[in-house]
């Protein structure tokens, strides 16, 4: 039975959750231990490859990345490979993002509104899955009411995913190649799209793109272009189908750094924690990736909303929550609001997860196993 799942109460004080929130969000070896377990897995997706060794207690994303002179002049200098050029031939929304990233490096002040519509204009420029096509206003926000929300979150969720896809593409082939962008220009990208991001997401993330590699998940062996979703799973909240809410849950004994556990909470330190009751939505996704192996994904999305007089309270990152004072009685009656989404999980289905009921539809907790069309992973 579902404890409040499917209760959207923004009166209710953050201060009534148990004690347990207000530990530290991370421990070093127990988050190491999870998000490593939810990278194991990734290799089922192509070939093996060097586990990352995430620190997200430390925050990693406060700069952009320096490159190594090898990097950023050498590689650049070296021919690159066919297959890399090709892969982002037809992708015609990478100019745009360059001139973007240009401005930024050059000293032009840009504000997290300015980034956000960039990121889902590129998505919508380069996706031929008009289910994943966003209709924004300058801000990057949507337009939308209590009634509408899931329906109209579901795009804004399929074109966050899209772009962690693309971004870990486009970032593991500049760090090793120099193209489509420089290793320093595909750094600033990855710190814009995380900050798109917060909780396992953003930790699991900010590990899978460390710098310097030399090799990355095969999870972003995508060409850009002909990716395409295949959406197994969408969750539905009450039994009209409303939206799900997303709150700490004292019962869930999954590591919080697993997509099953209470995600939220596995977070860098400096980040915020997020409160309970925010709308969320969960999805389950396959695609192709090395041209032979199906990978499903899980991926679990936080909706911030905010009345049209409040909306300045959106600009800024998904790690920052928008407060939960502007949930007034206004949104229930069901008038205008703007909206955004902030993924805060995102793995790979794992054997481990399978059975595991975490996902939520038509008021209920269930897990990837009920789900026709998801088999058992093998690992």
């Amino acid at each position: 039975m579902v404890r409040n799942r499917e209760q959207f109460n923004p009166s209710d004080s953050e201060t009534q959750l148990p004690t347990l929130l207000k530990e530290k969000a991370l421990k070093g070896i127990a988050t190491a231990a999870a998000l490593l377990a939810s990278v194991a897995p990734l290799s089922a997706c192509g070939e093996s490859y060097s586990e990352p060794t995430p620190n997200v207690t430390t925050p990693t994303l406060q700069k952009s990345p320096t490159p190594s002179p090898e990097a950023s002049t050498t590689k650049a200098e070296k021919n690159i490979p066919q297959e890399v050029i090709d892969r982002y031939k037809d992708v015609t929304g990478l100019g745009d993002l360059k001139n973007k990233i240009n401005a930024e490096m050059s000293g032009e002040d840009m504000d997290y509104n300015e980034w956000r519509n960039t990121l889902i204009e590129f998505v919508n420029s380069t996706t031929s899955d008009e289910n994943a096509k966003v209709v924004t206003d300058e801000n990057g926000l949507i337009k939308t009411t209590e009634d509408d929300l899931a329906k109209d979150m579901d795009p804004a969720t399929l074109n966050s995913i899209y772009l962690i896809l693309y971004t870990g593409a486009i970032y593991k082939d500049s760090q090793l190649h120099g193209y489509p962008l420089s290793a320093e220009e595909s750094g600033i990208l990855k710190k814009h799209v995380l900050d798109t991001t917060n909780g396992q997401a953003k930790s699991l993330l900010s590990a899978l793109l460390e710098p310097g590699r030399d090799n990355y998940s095969p999870l972003f062996d995508i060409t850009p272009s002909d990716l395409k979703l295949t959406v197994k799973f969408t969750s539905s909240g009450k039994e009209d189908g409303s939206y799900a809410t997303y709150q700490y849950d004292p019962f869930n004994k999954a590591d919080k750094c697993s997509v099953e556990g209470n995600v939220a909470e596995c977070k860098p330190e400096s980040d915020t924690r997020r409160g309970a009751y925010a709308p969320e939505i969960q999805k389950v996704v396959t695609y192709e990736c090395n041209d032979h192996t199906n990978a499903d994904v899980v991926v679990r999305a936080f909706v911030d909303v905010a009345l049209p007089e409040d909306v300045s309270n959106l600009n800024k990152p998904g790690s920052k929550p928008e407060t939960r004072d502007l949930y007034t009685n206004r949104f229930s009656y069901n008038e205008e609001a703007f909206a955004t989404v902030a993924v805060g999980g995102f793995s790979i289905l794992t054997k481990d997860s399978f059975d595991k009921e975490f996902l939520i539809q038509n008021g209920k907790l269930i897990a990837p196993s009920e789900i026709p069309g998801i088999d058992k992973p093998e690992n």
